[in-house]
């Protein structure tokens, strides 16, 4: 893999995570000279870099990131990935070029409690507060069926039947923004919801139904 373009604390926090991970990172700059042995992925900061990058290595796959303030660059045959990111994020990005098909960690619904984020197939998607601890609730004890009224405790530590219904409302946003992932949260006839893993493909939606 190379990497180009003025150094900043994203790429070499991504070239570090590369090496620990046995992949082998070159970093090119202007005066640097192609190494013989083509690379697997190419990673530009600007689009001007990303320019001079492909043309000394026009088979690669070529991931741009771009900085603030920077222009995205039109027609580009690559992945264009505006910053600021997460340098995971973005190391996500280029593990599934340089490993595509791979069932690498970071596959399906990812909850990174500590962190307090979830990533959908590898990308980061944001959540409220409200909506990260209710999947949370549902994920930690998987193939479990909850109550709406006991997602309500989860949720506030006590159980208000009047607004059991707004449960059913954050359930169609988690599910809006797990998009193919969505059938992880499936609708329990006749109870409330439930988290299932249902491997590397997503289950069709349930009709929700209210008992």
């Amino acid at each position: 893999m190379w990497i180009a373009g003025q150094v900043d604390t994203t790429l070499t926090r991504v070239g570090l995570l590369l090496l620990d991970r046995g992949h082998l990172v070159q970093r090119l700059t202007e005066a640097s000279a192609a190494p013989a042995e083509p690379p697997d992925l190419l990673l530009a900061r600007g689009a001007e870099v990303a320019q001079s990058l492909r043309a000394l290595a026009p088979a690669a796959p070529l991931v741009i990131y771009v900085p603030e303030g920077q222009p995205a660059p039109r027609g580009a045959a690559a992945l264009v990935l505006r910053a600021p990111i997460d340098p995971e994020e973005l190391l996500l990005r280029c593990l599934s070029l340089l490993d595509p098909g791979a069932g690498a960690p970071g596959r399906g619904v990812v909850i990174d409690a500590r962190r307090r984020r979830v990533l959908v197939d590898g990308l980061a998607v944001h959540f409220t507060d409200t909506e990260f601890r209710l999947l949370e609730a549902l994920a930690e004890r998987a193939g479990e069926a909850f109550t709406r009224r006991q997602l309500l405790r989860q949720l506030t530590g006590t159980a208000v039947s009047a607004t059991e219904r707004t449960i059913d409302a954050h359930v169609r946003s988690i599910r809006k923004k797990l998009g193919s992932r969505r059938g992880v949260v499936e609708t329990v006839r006749g109870v409330g919801y439930r988290f299932v893993d249902h491997g590397p493909g997503a289950a069709p939606e349930p009709t929700p139904r209210h008992g």
